[in-house]
Parts: structure tokens; sequence; C-alpha cells
């Protein structure tokens, strides 16, 4: 295991696409988290456990921090239960000691993505890029539920394809890379995506972008020209475009004047939505 250094410098918010985690913590941890965050308002602080599963039932696919040791009104089977029905990405921030490492274990068995041993490897670093990935990744869940009803017929191999598409499109960027990673023909891509009753082809390659264009332009000082940079375009143009179809906006608008639960609206609706961009394929 590699130590981080508990004084390591963040330099900037985690939180710049304006969603938040869910927290069951201890005063110092939170604190520390808060740290790593920009600020206590990029976290919701769970009370207890039972406040925990209540936060959990209005905030599905939510990442949750949380230290098992609080876990101590509701039975932790329950709780466990209430996190894997939610769906929600799980971080367990607890203490090197017997105690810690047993109340972990029914969460690290079932469901918890990471494990951060308090003033071991909680370095602000190493817990920026824990939260920054998680979001990123619930953001990405819920996008991906929106889109579930239209992908169910796909083929398994299609239907990874997507997925792994929206968690990392630098690998399939392109209709035509979609169409190779799921090992059939442009015009059998183009049918099997036009019977899901999603738009088009083109339109789901560019969801991703759009999406990853949002987190980048909420990062201060990020400009457009930047971000299509980023995203491996060769200008901003085609940002513009895809940001104008799927969001009905110019991309310097996802600065300030979209939130995160807009923008996931607006992809899934338009994605599931036949319209005249696909008439331009």
């Amino acid at each position: 295991m590699q130590l981080i250094r508990r004084n390591s410098v963040v330099p900037c918010r985690v939180f710049y696409f304006a969603l938040k985690a869910i927290t069951l913590l201890p005063v110092d941890a939170f604190t520390r988290l808060a740290a790593a965050a920009g600020g206590p308002a990029a976290l919701v602080r769970a009370a207890d456990d039972e406040h925990l599963r209540t936060l959990l039932s209005t905030m599905s696919r939510s990442m949750v921090v949380l230290d098992p040791k609080l876990v101590t009104v509701l039975p932790v089977g329950d709780v466990v239960d209430s996190l894997v029905t939610t769906e929600a990405r799980v971080i367990v921030y607890t203490s090197l000691t017997p105690d810690g490492i047993q109340a972990a274990l029914p969460f690290v068995r079932a469901h918890a993505a990471e494990v951060v041993l308090r003033g071991y490897d909680d370095g602000l670093m190493r817990l920026q890029h824990l939260l920054t990935v998680g979001i990123r990744m619930s953001v990405v869940e819920r996008i991906l539920a929106l889109l579930q009803p239209g992908m169910t017929d796909l083929p398994p191999r299609l239907r990874d394809c997507i997925r792994n598409m929206f968690h990392d499109n630098s690998a399939i960027d392109s209709s035509k890379r979609l169409a190779v990673a799921a090992n059939m023909t442009r015009r059998s891509l183009d049918r099997w995506i036009d019977r899901s009753g999603i738009a088009s082809v083109r339109l789901l390659v560019a969801a991703p972008k759009v999406l990853r264009a949002y987190m980048y332009l909420r990062q201060p000082g990020m400009s457009v020209a930047r971000a299509a940079t980023l995203l491996g375009f060769s200008s901003s143009r085609p940002l513009e475009q895809h940001c104008q179809v799927l969001l009905g906006t110019e991309a310097g608008a996802l600065r300030e004047e979209l939130s995160v639960n807009t923008v996931i609206t607006r992809i899934a609706d338009r994605l599931l939505v036949k319209s005249a961009y696909q008439q331009e394929q």
C-alpha cells in the first residue's frame, strides 16, 4: 500500500459539478474530507445511520463515505442492504484498529469500492482523487439508469460497450469504434440502436463527451477551447454543436447556468427521442 503524505496540497475544489456525497463520519474525519472536497458545503452529513438510510432513499446512486463504527442504531445488515439497493458508491473511511477493521468487514465484503485508513493513507490528494472519481461515476450511473429502458434488448456486448463508453469515452469515441468494439458492422449497429429507441448512434457517442465537457467546465479557469482539446477535438466547434443538440445551449453555459440534474435529464431525454439530428446521418 502506498502511503500519501497528510500535508499534500489540494489545488482546486472537487465538487465543481455540484453533486454532493453523503457522509457518516466522526468530526475529525469529516473535517479532513471537507478540506479535500473544498468545504463542508460539498458534503451532506448524516446524523446517524438511520438518517443515512433516509438520505439514501432520496439520493439514490449517490456516493457515500462512512465509518462503519458509527452504525449503531440500525442492524448492520439493514444499512448494507440500503447501500446495495440504492446502488450507492461506498468509501469506508475508518481507523486501523481491531474494532474499526471488524466493523468494516460487512461493508467491504458486500459493497465498498475503497477503504481509507484514518491517519495512514488519508492524504488530501488521495481523498480528493477518490471523491472526484466517485462522483463522476455516480453521475454516469444516473444517466445509464435513465437509458436502461432503451438498452434492455441490445446485445450484451453492445450494452457493455455503451457502458464503457460513458465511463471512459477515450477508447470508444466514434460510431466506427463503437461498432468495432461491439463486434458488428456499422449498419448492424445502426439497426440495433434504431430498434432500441435511442435517437442515433452519432448522438449516443456524443453524449459522454458532453457529460465530460460539463465536468471539465465546472473547474475554475477552464475554457471551452481547453475542454475541447482535452476531449480530443481539434477545435471547439464539434463540442459546441454537441452541446446545442443535446442540451440546447452553448458550451460556455455549462460553467454556471445548468445544474447537474438538468444536464443528466436533458441528455437522457434527448437520447431517447428520435430527432432531426438522426436525419443528418
